[in-house]
């Protein structure tokens, strides 16, 4: 699979900015790069946490589409949680996880529903 690109990520109109200013292309920065500024940015968050959190998403996102699924969740929360095996960790638990993250309830999280 191919790595998904920003525009993969971002779903909602009201979290983009143009990316491409004057400047930033001076400065030799890639779309991705501006991405990561501009949620810092509106969310208040330092840069190199918005970078970390986005590497933990593509991390998984296992198929590459630019969200996570309910599988690749309980892949994430297996790891995160330190379990060794899937069955470690309750499917209730599971759900009131993903009840919590998947904020539009469309069956899958973007980057922005996973840094909320």
């Amino acid at each position: 699979g191919s790595t998904p690109t920003v525009s993969h990520t971002v779903k909602r109109a009201s979290y983009s900015r143009p990316l491409l200013f004057s400047e930033d292309l001076a400065a030799g920065k890639s779309a991705e790069e501006l991405q990561i500024e501009a949620w810092a940015k509106q969310f208040g968050l330092v840069v190199l946490e918005v970078e970390r959190l986005f590497k933990l998403f593509r991390e998984a996102d296992e198929d590459n589409n630019g969200t996570i699924d309910i599988a690749e969740f309980h892949q994430l929360l297996q790891r995160f949680l330190g379990r060794k095996m899937a069955s470690d960790i309750p499917e209730a638990r599971i759900r009131r996880f993903w009840q919590g993250i998947d904020q539009d309830k469309n069956g899958s999280i973007d980057f922005l529903e996973f840094m909320t």
